[in-house]
């Protein structure tokens, strides 16, 4: 992944093989795109959180507002 205007955005190979290009990486749970911005971390955290949401719905019978607060 390259970041920053000065670089050159270089191809590197090994053993005559190109690795892939990166355009974001995910490091201690956070989710770096090479544009540095938030965007893509935000998508991935609210789909996370609406999965959870739906996985809530889908198994719990009793929605008392303490009980699902603290789900």
């Amino acid at each position: 992944m390259h970041t920053g205007t000065n670089n050159r955005d270089c191809d590197y190979f090994m053993n005559d093989q190109s690795f892939d290009k990166v355009t974001e990486h995910k490091d201690l749970g956070i989710i770096v795109s090479n544009s540095l911005r938030a965007e893509d971390h935000c998508h991935y955290v609210c789909n996370k959180a609406n999965h959870m949401l739906g996985l809530i719905k889908r198994t719990v019978e009793y929605r008392n507002y303490t009980v699902l607060v603290q789900l």
